[in-house]
C-alpha cells in the first residue's frame, strides 16, 4: 500500500520526447508527450514541478539531440539530489535494444540505426540516479518499445554508491524483446492519471496503473518494478494523486488502513452524499449520522467509524499514558511480540518499513481494530476494543510501565473491554513469566581453544540456580556430543510446566567466529529449532582483572543510547570498512579514545577476524561480523535496520532458514523462538518476547529484482549472513550476579560425560 503524500518530498518531472530522424516518424509524438507533462505538474494530480534545469522544455519538444538530452537528464538528478525531491523521469519515444541484452538506447534527433554511442544510455543515466546522494527516489516511465531493458536489474540498485539505499519505482511500455506500438501507452497512461481509480487510495502506485494497462493494451504487455532500499524515506512512492480517492481532512486523523477501509464504506453509502467526495465531517457526526440511517450502506460506515473512534481513544490514551516513551522501537519490540502471541487465527501484523512513530502506532491500531472478530453478538465497538486491550498492554510493557496501572482500567471500562484486559495481563505474565527462564552453556574453561568441561546453570532473570559442570572431550565434536545430555538435565529442572526456549552460549573470544552452535546436533534436533540460541563473550560473565569495569562501560552505554535510536529504523551500528580494521594499533587507540559508543560492525571479513574480534569485545556491548567470506552486503545492512527490534532472536531464525533453503526445504522457522532479554543495545525496557511470525519464517532472498514483483520485506534471509556477541542490559544483570556470588551455586557438581 502506498502512503499518502502528506509532508512528502518535492517532486521534480523531466519528460524526454524527441523524433529520430532514422526512425518512423511519431506522430504526435510532442502531443503526447506535453500531455503526459501537464497531468504530471498538475499540483492535484502529479503534484511535480518542472525539474529546474536549462533545457527542460526542449527535451520533450520532439526535436533533441543526444547530448542535449543526456545534459538535461543529468543535470535533473543533480537538481533533485540537491533538493532532496523525487525526480519523475519519462522517455517517450523510439528505443531499442540488442538482442539478448539488460540495455535500452534512446533514440534522439540524430541517432542512427544500431548506433549504442550516439543513443541515451537509459540504463547509465537511471542508475545514476538512484545513487544519486540526497535524491529521494526515482519514478521511472519508458514508452519505447524493448522498454523493460532500461528497467534496471539488482546489481545497479544494491552495488552503487548509495549502498543499497535506493528507491526506484518504474513502468515500462513493452517486455524487453517487445514493440510499443503508436504511444498508446504514453495516451492510456495519461487517460488513468486523469480519471483516477475507486478505492486505490489518495496516491496511486504503479502497480495499480500496471494492471490497468495490461486490461486496456491487448498488443503489448505492460512491465513493472518496485525497488525500496530505503530505511528514512517518509513515504512511499507514487505516480499521482487519485482523482477519485479521499481527500482527508487533518482533523480526521485517520491512517491509511482507516482512511482506506472508510472510502470504501462511502463508496457503497449512496445516501452518504460522499462519495468520491473530500470528506470534512467529524467522524463521529459521521457515524451518528449513518447510525441513523436505514439505507443500504449504511451499517457498514457506522461499523467503520466505531472502530476508528475506539482506535483515536486508544491513541490517546497511549500517549497521556506512556508520552514521550512511546518512541519507533518500542512499538516495533510491542509488535513483535504481538506477532508471536497471535490467537485464534488472527493475521499477524507486517507493517511497511518506512512507516515511524506516530503513522506506525496508528497503522498498527487501525489494524487491529479493523480486523477483530465479532463473537457472541457483540458490537463493533467492544470487539474492537478487546482485540485493542493485548497492543495497550504490550506497547505498555514495553515502555516499562506497570501495566496494572488504573489508566489503563479506565479506558478499559469506557471501551466496554474490561474482562479483554484481564485476559490480555493474564497472557504477559504467563508469557514473560516463561522466558525469565534460560540455559547457561559456558565454555570459559578453555584454556586454549576447546575446554575439557562445560559449566551450565539455569538463569532465572538475573539470577542462576542449579549449577553444574559436565566434562568432555576438548574438541567442537566433544563439546556438540555433551549437548543432549545438558538439555535433559535441564528440563529435568524446570518448573512445572515451563519450557525451555532460550540457550545462552558464553564463548571465549576465539571461538567466537568459528562456531555456530545453533546447529549443532542436540538430541533429534539441532540446538537451534525449538530454541533461541545467542552467542555471549566469556570475559563478560567471568570478567578478567585486566578488564575490570567493561560491564559497567557497557552499562553506560546501552543506557545513553536507549532514546537515541532513529526514527527511520536504521540500526544503531557503526560499521568498519576493510580501510579502519587495516591498522589495529589505529583502531585501539580509537577504541580507548571512546570513539565508539553504539554497536559495532565488522563489514568484510579480513584473515585476522579472531584477531579483531578479541580487540573489539571489551568496547561494544554488541559486536557483529560476516558470517562467511562475502561479508554483509548492502541489504544486509538493510535487513538489520528493518528487523533490529527483533534481535538477536531473529538470527536463530534466519539460520536455519538458511540452512532449510540450502537441502531443498521450506525455509520456515523454528515453530517458537524468543527475543531474549530485554533487546539490543539502544534500550533497557522489558523484552519484546518472541519473534512471532514475521521473523519465524524467512521469505524470499530478494536475490533478483525482477519486474512485476515488489522488493521490501525480502530481506530476512539476509540476516543469516551476520553473526554477533551480544550483551544487553538483562545479560549484564546476570553478569553482575556472577561478579557477587562468583557463579557458585548451592548445588554444583561435576559429571563426567564421555
Amino acid at each position: 500500500m502506498t502512503r499518502g503524500p502528506r509532508a512528502g518530498a518535492p517532486r521534480h518531472v523531466l519528460v524526454v520526447a524527441s523524433q529520430c530522424d532514422s526512425q518512423q516518424y511519431l506522430k504526435d509524438l510532442d502531443t503526447v508527450a506535453g500531455e503526459l507533462y501537464e497531468v504530471l505538474t498538475d499540483p492535484a494530480l502529479g503534484a511535480c514541478q518542472e525539474s529546474p534545469v536549462a533545457g527542460a522544455e526542449l527535451v520533450r519538444s520532439g526535436r533533441a539531440g543526444r547530448d542535449t538530452v543526456d545534459t538535461a537528464v543529468r543535470a535533473a538528478i543533480h537538481a533533485a539530489g540537491r533538493q532532496h525531491a523525487v525526480l519523475v523521469l519519462a522517455f517517450v519515444g523510439h528505443g531499442q535494444s540488442p538482442e539478448g541484452s539488460n540495455r535500452l538506447y534512446y533514440l534522439a534527433e540524430a541517432t542512427g540505426e544500431e548506433d549504442a554511442a550516439g543513443s541515451v544510455d537509459v540504463n547509465s543515466l537511471v542508475t545514476a540516479a538512484a545513487n544519486q546522494d540526497g535524491i529521494a527516489g526515482v519514478v521511472l516511465l519508458l514508452d519505447t518499445c524493448q522498454a523493460a531493458a532500461g528497467l534496471p536489474g539488482l546489481d545497479a540498485l544494491v552495488g552503487g554508491y548509495a549502498k543499497g539505499r535506493t528507491r526506484v519505482t518504474a513502468l515500462a511500455a513493452a517486455p524487453a524483446q517487445q514493440s510499443a506500438f503508436e504511444l498508446d501507452f504514453g495516451r492510456t497512461l495519461t487517460r488513468l492519471i486523469r480519471h483516477g481509480f475507486p478505492g486505490e487510495g489518495e496516491v496511486v502506485p504503479l502497480r495499480a496503473y500496471r494492471e490497468a494497462l495490461m486490461s486496456e493494451l491487448s498488443d503489448q504487455d505492460a512491465a513493472w518494478l518496485d525497488y525500496d532500499g530505503s530505511v528514512t524515506a517518509d513515504e512511499g512512492l507514487w505516480l499521482a494523486h487519485n482523482a477519485r480517492g479521499p481527500r482527508w481532512t487533518a482533523g480526521l486523523e485517520l491512517g491509511e488502513l482507516g482512511a482506506c477501509d472508510l472510502r470504501a464504506a462511502l463508496d457503497s453509502w449512496p445516501g452518504g452524499g460522499l462519495s468520491g467526495a473530500a470528506v470534512t465531517e467529524p467522524l463521529r457526526a459521521l457515524r451518528d449520522r449513518a447510525a441513523a440511517d436505514p439505507g443500504r450502506g449504511a451499517p457498514r460506515v457506522r461499523e467503520v467509524a466505531d472502530a476508528l473512534l475506539v482506535v483515536a481513544d486508544t491513541e490517546r490514551a497511549l500517549f497521556d499514558w506512556a508520552g514521550s516513551a512511546l518512541t519507533t522501537y518500542v512499538i516495533q519490540r510491542a509488535v513483535a511480540a504481538l506477532n508471536a502471541g497471535q490467537q485464534g487465527g488472527r493475521e499477524p501484523f507486517h507493517p511497511p518499513p518506512e512507516l515511524a512513530g506516530r503513522e506506525l502506532l496508528r497503522h498498527l491500531l487501525e489494524f487491529t481494530a479493523l480486523h477483530a472478530p465479532r463473537l457472541h453478538g457483540r458490537n463493533v465497538r467492544h470487539a474492537a476494543a478487546s482485540a485493542l486491550a493485548p497492543c495497550l498492554i504490550a506497547l505498555a510493557h514495553a515502555c516499562g510501565l506497570d501495566c496494572a496501572d488504573a489508566r489503563a482500567d479506565r479506558w478499559a471500562e469506557a471501551a466496554g473491554a474490561l474482562p479483554a484486559l484481564g485476559d490480555a495481563r493474564r497472557q504477559l505474565a504467563a508469557w514473560h513469566g516463561d522466558r525469565r527462564i534460560s540455559l547457561i552453556v559456558s565454555l570459559h574453561a578453555a584454556r586454549v581453544d576447546w575446554p575439557d568441561s562445560i559449566s551450565v546453570w539455569l538463569r532465572d532473570g538475573d539470577g542462576c540456580s542449579h549449577g553444574e559442570v559436565f566434562e568432555c572431550v576438548p574438541s567442537q565434536a566433544g563439546v556438540e556430543a555433551v549437548l543432549p545430555e545438558i538439555l535433559y538435565w535441564a528440563e529435568d529442572r524446570l518448573p512445572p510446566g515451563a519450557r525451555l526456549l532460550q540457550v545462552d552460549v558464553v564463548v571465549p573470544a576465539a571461538l567466537l567466529p568459528a562456531w555456530r552452535p545453533e546447529e549443532a546436533e542436540a538430541g533429534l534436533y539441532r540446538l537451534g529449532v525449538d530454541r533461541t540460541v545467542t552467542l555471549r563473550w566469556a570475559d563478560r560473565l567471568f570478567v578478567p582483572r585486566h578488564l575490570r569495569g567493561i560491564n559497567d562501560r557497557a552499562r553506560e552505554q546501552l543506557e545513553k543510547a536507549e532514546n537515541q535510536v532513529p526514527v527511520d529504523g536504521e540500526a544503531p551500528v557503526d560499521w568498519l570498512d576493510a580501510e579502519a580494521t587495516r591498522e589495529p594499533k589505529r583502531l585501539k587507540e580509537l577504541c580507548r579514545d571512546g570513539g565508539f559508543n553504539r554497536a559495532i560492525g565488522i563489514g568484510h571479513r579480513p584473515a585476522d577476524l579472531v584477531e579483531l574480534v578479541q580487540l573489539l569485545l571489551p568496547y561494544t556491548p554488541v559486536l557483529l561480523w560476516p558470517g562467511d567470506e562475502s561479508g554483509p552486503a548492502a541489504r544486509t545492512q538493510v535487513a538489520l535496520g528493518r528487523h533490529w527490534a527483533g534481535l538477536p532472536g531473529k538470527f536463530t531464525a534466519a539460520y536455519l532458514a538458511r540452512l532449510r533453503a540450502a537441502a531443498g526445504r521450506p525455509a520456515a522457522g523454528p515453530p517458537e523462538a524468543v527475543t531474549p532479554g530485554a533487546g539490543p543495545p539502544d534500550t533497557g525496557a522489558p523484552a519484546a518476547g518472541p519473534l512471532g511470525s514475521e521473523g519465524s519464517a524467512a521469505g524470499p532472498s530478494g536475490a533478483e529484482v525482477t519486474v512485476h514483483e515488489t522488493v521490501h520485506e525480502d530481506d530476512f534471509a539476509s540476516l543469516a549472513g551476520v553473526r554477533s556477541a551480544w550483551h544487553d542490559l538483562p545479560w549484564l544483570d546476570v553478569c553482575g550476579w556472577f561478579g557477587r556470588s562468583g557463579g557458585h551455586t548451592e548445588t554444583t557438581s561435576t559429571r563426567s560425560v564421555r
